[in-house]
């Protein structure tokens, strides 16, 4: 099948009235041509709805609205967006957030002359009057990898993978795999579905000057509103998945690491009590992640004091939890 333009960007809006408007300005009238815009609204009560069918009006053609009867998440609403795409490729931009145009015709290009599976711009952290923010990412220059071939080398370059946004995939290997967003997860979806990605893509270049993110920390999002048990609950099944992905335990625990010390991390910095620490510690400990082993990549892979801290943690469970929670 051949596709209808070169690139979709999927848009998905929930309560987004104050922000929608700002991020459809970024893109339509500046990709014309090159892009379709799909948004899909997940049952909004708000006027988000009302604001996209009047900027679909002024740009017939260039934008599609998909609404949803009933709220479903994020990932159910990248999943729509993506069962409608009929671009080359396919960007995920959140309705908080906007994009730099220049940037993202720049990435275009740099697809184009790689043949990359997986492109990764850049992104800067902006506040809410659209001021540049920090880099997301203080690397410099492209790096070109073959995860399938060299996922050692994949490695250093793990924390661009956590997103799903500035980022361009190629609509024939996503339908290939059929790969979609893990509907279960409110927490982790995007972390989950770039990795799969990767992990199937042959070619990937990162361009970390290529800012062409920029991301709005949203105080009403899901990120920040979501309880501690709940995120923890979400950790566990993120890490089970993750080391789904690769069969040899070393490559496994390299990618679980980073998401094994945020679980940890998490019952620190969102228990709101001593009480809520040990209930969360007990529920960590009858995690499946924990009945896994998959917590043994904090042992054999992490930073010196990290390892000490586990030790500690394992020797003694839900006793020292104030003393070495406060360490992590």
């Amino acid at each position: 099948m051949t596709p209808a333009c070169e690139l979709s960007i999927i848009i998905p809006a929930y309560q987004a009235e104050k922000y929608l408007g700002r991020c459809l300005e970024s893109i339509l009238g500046r990709l014309d041509g090159a892009a379709e815009v799909i948004v899909v609204d997940d049952a909004s009560r708000d006027g988000t709805a009302d604001i996209a069918r009047s900027w679909a009006g002024r740009h017939p053609g260039a934008m599609r609205l998909l609404v949803h009867p009933s709220n479903q998440g994020v990932a159910a609403s990248r999943n729509t967006g993506l069962a409608a795409a009929t671009g080359r490729l396919v960007m995920f931009v959140d309705a908080d957030d906007w994009i730099d145009s220049r940037e993202c015709l720049r990435l275009l290009e740099l697809q184009r002359q790689t043949k990359a599976d997986l492109t990764c711009g850049n992104a800067r952290v902006s506040s809410s009057d659209g001021a540049g923010g920090r880099r997301l990412h203080r690397r410099r220059g492209v790096v070109a990898l073959a995860p399938r071939a060299d996922f050692a080398a994949v490695v250093p370059h793990l924390p661009v993978l956590d997103t799903c946004w500035a980022k361009l995939f190629t609509t024939r290997l996503l339908r290939e795999r059929s790969l979609q967003f893990n509907a279960s997860l409110k927490y982790g979806e995007d972390t989950l579905f770039t990795n799969s990605y990767a992990w199937a893509a042959e070619a990937v270049v990162i361009n970390y000057d290529c800012c062409l993110y920029h991301y709005y920390q949203n105080e009403a999002s899901c990120m920040r509103t979501i309880d501690a048990r709940s995120r923890l609950q979400q950790l566990d099944i993120l890490l089970c998945a993750l080391a789904a992905l690769a069969a040899e335990r070393s490559l496994a625990e390299q990618l679980l690491l980073r998401k094994a010390g945020e679980a940890v991390w998490s019952m620190r910095k969102y228990a709101r009590s001593v009480q809520e620490r040990r209930e969360l510690l007990r529920q960590f400990w009858a995690s499946d992640a924990m009945a896994k082993g998959l917590y043994g990549c904090l042992a054999r892979r992490g930073k010196v004091k990290h390892r000490l801290l586990w030790k500690l943690l394992a020797s003694s469970p839900n006793r020292w939890d104030c003393c070495w929670l406060r360490w992590w």
